[in-house]
């Protein structure tokens, strides 16, 4: 299968170099030194203490404008329009278009440029950490799950196929609403508590005053997802974070690479979401609002 991954950070590195063991895999984003860095070197994934190097070509957004198979996208979900928009000439009438992005809105964002019957929506459960520009270490290596965002399932099973080829753990989920907010609800608590405490994401569970804070915008954000006709069990999301912090625990949140970075963050597609949603209903959700006042915050800073 011809497949083109948008956006080659942590995440698009790791399924572009994966995918490309039994597929024609191409790469594409926006800094020109990194695509350089990319097609001289390859890309590097570290898993268990060993490095595989892996063979993918990358191009500057825009540079192709033949239409793929399948196209990943993993900017961040801020730079979705964007992205798509320099890249369409990628998506022909056919091409099944997979998001593996945080937060809220990516597929509503997809959609004014993507025919919704064509768009697969994905929650990944790996962990990557960047080591330079084109080496990752993976510290956690868990399922993926795709479902639909029509309820058609034909691509969705045509993506399942292909990951499971490339040896990933891929599941087909039947609930798209109940997927898109149970991957929001984590990276709405892991990301912003590891770039406000600039700690791994182990951290967020050893430390008892951390962890407090996590279970109590799980709360929120299970009132919020619920006002959202988004039926979540509250136990069930606590024991789900609990259960990722500590099987990604050595890996630090993308959100603490941005702070760290002085990059802008994803915090409006996360915590801003459920914020904007809870303000709409007049919910009062303190601890969601002290999250992106902190993040927004610490952009101002930069």
């Amino acid at each position: 299968m011809k497949i083109a991954v948008i956006g080659i950070g942590a995440m698009g590195s790791f399924y572009a170099a994966k995918l490309s063991k039994t597929n024609d895999v191409i790469a594409f984003e926006h800094f020109e030194n990194k695509v350089n860095i990319i097609n001289k070197e390859g890309i590097n994934l570290v898993e268990n203490d060993f490095t595989t190097n892996y063979k993918v070509r990358c191009f500057k957004d825009g540079e192709v404008n033949n239409p793929v198979d399948l196209v990943i996208v993993c900017v961040k979900a801020t730079q979705t329009q964007e992205a798509i928009k320099a890249n369409l000439g990628l998506i022909g009438p056919n091409t099944i278009v997979l998001t593996l992005q945080n937060g809220l809105g990516a597929a509503k964002d997809l959609s004014k440029y993507v025919d919704p019957t064509n768009i697969v929506i994905g929650s990944s459960r790996v962990t990557v950490s960047a080591v330079n520009p084109n080496t990752y270490k993976v510290i956690g290596n868990g399922l993926t799950y795709v479902g639909s965002l029509t309820g058609d399932k034909k691509d969705v099973l045509i993506v399942k196929v292909v990951f499971d080829k490339a040896s990933f753990e891929c599941e087909v989920h039947d609930d798209i609403d109940e997927l898109v907010w149970k991957k929001a609800l984590i990276n709405s608590v892991i990301n912003p508590l590891c770039a406000i405490f600039k700690c791994k994401i182990k951290v967020l569970f050893e430390n008892k005053y951390i962890y407090d804070i996590a279970t109590r915008l799980v709360e929120e954000s299970v009132k919020v997802a619920n006002l959202d006709n988004c039926k979540l069990n509250l136990e069930s999301e606590i024991e789900e974070l609990r259960q990722t912090m500590i099987q990604m625990g050595n890996g630090y949140a993308s959100m603490y690479y941005d702070v760290t970075n002085s990059r802008m963050t994803e915090i409006d597609k996360l915590n801003g979401q459920i914020l904007t949603i809870a303000y709409k209903n007049k919910l009062d959700v303190p601890y969601t609002e002290f999250v992106v006042n902190t993040i927004k915050g610490m952009e101002k800073l930069y």
